[in-house]
């Protein structure tokens, strides 16, 4: 199994098949709002790791600079390893 971006994938799928003017299209827009509805997973802790704004070896620099880990490296403000770990 493999991660997607529903987001695009469900555009393409309406611009492909949606159709507005029968209950084909109709069924269509169902079938995208059931999409646009499903649970989703977070690739990073689905893959074990964690994400430095909720790793207790990070501190945050400030809102511009990210965090600086206790690996000895600075991260972005969305930065992610798989040797985190997440307080509790």
């Amino acid at each position: 199994m493999e991660l997607i971006d529903a987001n695009t994938n469900v555009q393409d799928y309406v611009e492909t098949w949606m159709c507005n003017c029968s209950d084909y299209g109709r069924q269509h827009v169902m079938a995208v709002d059931d999409i646009c509805t499903l649970p989703t997973i977070d690739p990073v802790h689905a893959a074990g790791g964690c994400y430095c704004k909720e790793c207790v070896k990070a501190n945050l620099l400030d809102d511009k600079n990210g965090y600086y880990c206790s690996k000895g490296i600075t991260m972005p403000l969305n930065g992610f390893c798989s040797e985190g770990r997440k307080n509790k």
